[in-house]
C-alpha cells in the first residue's frame, strides 16, 4: 500500500456532471503524496470512457449500487482512506494546491486537526435561485488572509451546544468536511464506537465526534479548498427554502433503519434540527457529558417556530415532551445572538474593501481555482506565511521546506 500524506475524499451521488470537473481540478492540484477518493452511490457508475480520463496512480474509484445513507457514503470513502490525514470535499467542490503543504507541516509539527475559515466560494452556472448574478459562474473571495487562530476544542463544543447545535461553522472545531484531520483519530473513535460517523449529517457528526476527542485546532482564513455550490446541492436547497418538510419526508433518513430522533430537537425536517440532531448522536456516541443539562433546546425551539411556523402539530407534540421555559429561552437568545453580534460586527470592522471579491462568467471549479489564485497572488498572501504564523504563536521552529 502507497503511504499518502492525505486522502482527499468525495462521496458523490448522482451528480457526474460536476464529479468529473471536481475529479480533474482536484488531480491538477496535487501530486501523487495525494490520495483521492471518489465513493459513488450514484444510480450508473462511471463509463470506462470517464475513467480513462483519470487514470493516475492515486486516483480510486469505488462504486456501490442501492440506497445507502449519506452517512454510509462517507464511512465508505473514510474506510478506503490511506493517507495519514484526511480532508472531505463535496462532488462540486475543488481544493487549492496549498493543502498538500498543510498536510505535510501537520505531520511534521504532530498536528491533529486545521480548519479554515471558509473564504472561497464558487457558485456553478445557472443557480440564480441560490444567489444573485450567478447565471455564468460566480466566485466570491472574502476574508482570505494569512491570519490564524488557536481554539481549544472543548470550550468551543460547550459554546456549540449552548446554540442548540447551530452555526457549527463559525465554531473553532475541528472539521473534516474542508478542514484537515487525522485518520487514526477516526479509527479510535470507529474502535469505540463501531462506526466511522453516525447521526443524519456526516459534517457535523465528524466534526463534533473529532473535536470531543483533542484539544485544540488551528483555524486559518488561507483558502485551502473551495467550496462549491450547484444547482443540485444542499447548499442550494438550503439558500431556496427546500431543505424543510415533514419529518417522515426527509431525504437524510433514506438507507437508515429504525432511526432514532433525538428527544431534544423539534420534530420537524429543517437544516438546523438536522445538525442539531447529528450533533446530539456524535455528544451521545462519544459519552459527552452533561449533553442534556448544557443543550441550548430553548433557543432551537424558538428559532424553528420562527422560521417555520406551519408545524403546529409538531410543535405541540414536542412542547408535550418538555415545558418551555421563557426565561430560559431569553438567556440562551441573548448570550447566543450576541456572539453572533460580536461576530459580524467584528468582521466589518477589520474588513477592507479588498477582503470581498466577487467574480463573474467562471465556467468551472478549474477556473474558479485559477482565479482565487491570481488574487493570493497579487495581495501577496502565501500559505508559509500562514504557517509561520501558527508556528510563532506557539514558539515553535519553522521549517521553510516541506516536501
Amino acid at each position: 500500500m502507497v503511504d499518502y500524506i492525505l486522502s482527499i475524499l468525495i462521496p458523490t451521488k448522482n451528480r457526474k456532471k460536476y464529479l468529473l470537473k471536481c475529479i480533474e481540478e482536484v488531480l491538477s492540484s496535487c501530486s501523487k503524496k495525494v490520495q483521492i477518493v471518489v465513493q459513488d452511490n450514484s444510480d450508473e457508475r462511471l463509463s470506462l470512457n470517464d475513467l480513462e480520463r483519470f487514470s493516475n496512480q492515486n486516483f480510486n474509484y469505488y462504486y456501490e449500487a442501492g440506497d445507502i445513507s449519506f452517512v454510509d457514503n462517507f464511512s465508505r470513502a473514510l474506510e478506503k482512506a490511506s493517507g495519514e490525514y484526511i480532508c472531505f470535499i463535496g462532488d462540486d467542490d475543488g481544493i487549492l494546491p496549498e493543502i498538500e503543504n498543510v498536510a505535510i507541516w501537520m505531520q511534521k509539527n504532530n498536528i491533529d486537526a486545521l480548519s479554515q475559515n471558509i473564504s472561497a466560494t464558487y457558485f456553478w452556472p445557472n443557480n440564480q435561485h441560490a444567489v444573485k448574478n450567478s447565471e455564468t459562474g460566480l466566485l466570491k473571495i472574502f476574508y482570505a488572509n494569512n491570519n490564524v487562530y488557536v481554539k481549544y476544542t472543548k470550550d468551543e463544543l460547550k459554546k456549540l451546544f449552548k446554540a442548540g447545535g447551530q452555526g457549527y461553522m463559525e465554531f473553532g472545531l475541528a472539521r473534516p468536511y474542508h478542514g484537515v484531520v487525522r485518520k487514526k483519530i477516526f479509527d479510535n473513535i470507529k474502535a469505540d464506537t463501531g462506526s466511522y460517523i453516525n447521526g443524519l449529517s456526516p459534517d457535523i457528526y465528524a466534526s463534533v465526534a473529532i473535536s470531543s476527542r483533542i484539544d485544540k485546532v488551528y483555524v486559518i482564513n488561507f483558502p485551502i479548498t473551495i467550496s462549491g455550490i450547484s444547482p443540485k446541492s444542499g447548499g442550494a436547497a438550503s439558500a431556496n427554502g427546500t431543505h424543510t418538510g415533514r419529518l417522515k419526508n426527509a431525504p437524510h433518513f433514506r438507507g437508515h433503519d429504525r432511526y432514532c430522533w433525538d428527544k431534544l430537537v423539534p420534530p420537524i425536517y429543517s437544516v438546523e434540527t438536522i445538525w442539531a440532531d447529528s450533533a446530539l448522536h456524535a455528544a451521545r456516541d462519544l459519552q459527552m457529558d452533561d449533553i442534556e443539562d448544557n443543550f441550548g433546546r430553548d433557543y432551537l425551539f424558538h428559532i424553528c417556530r420562527k422560521k417555520y411556523p406551519n408545524f403546529v402539530e409538531e410543535y405541540l407534540e414536542y412542547q408535550q415532551e418538555y415545558k418551555y421555559k421563557p426565561h430560559k429561552f431569553i438567556s440562551e437568545y441573548i448570550n447566543n445572538d450576541l456572539f453572533y453580534l460580536i461576530y459580524r460586527i467584528k468582521r466589518k470592522v477589520l474588513k477592507r474593501k479588498s477582503d470581498n471579491i466577487l467574480r463573474t462568467n467562471i465556467k468551472d471549479i478549474c477556473e474558479a481555482k485559477n482565479q482565487i489564485r491570481e488574487y493570493l497572488t497579487h495581495n501577496h498572501y502565501r500559505i508559509e506565511k500562514t504557517l509561520l504564523n501558527i508556528c510563532a504563536m506557539e514558539g515553535w521552529k519553522y521549517e521553510k521546506k516541506l516536501n
